[in-house]
């Protein structure tokens, strides 16, 4: 990835944390002139304003594909409550 690819993905990856998107399970590449982010959001309308963030924010980008899947965060168990 050259330097231009790593501005434009560094700009995609500020915006998304600006936004207030959950993008610890994303992953955005850029190869000249197509970009791509790829993994999950933990819910539709994260999804859903991530697709419309996409849509303005990557500058110089000819294309911007999407794999990007809703998979809800779980709630972090506190241990095991079975009885020895």
């Amino acid at each position: 990835m050259n330097r231009i690819d790593e501005d434009v993905r560094d700009v995609i990856a500020n915006a998304m944390t600006e936004a207030g998107i959950d993008a610890r399970n994303l992953d955005v590449e850029v190869n000249g002139d197509c970009a791509v982010v790829a993994g999950t959001v933990p819910n539709e309308d994260e999804r859903v304003r991530l697709l419309a963030l996409l849509e303005t924010v990557a500058p110089g980008v000819g294309g911007v594909a999407t794999r990007v899947g809703v998979l809800p965060v779980q709630p972090a168990t506190v241990g095991d409550r079975r009885s020895p």
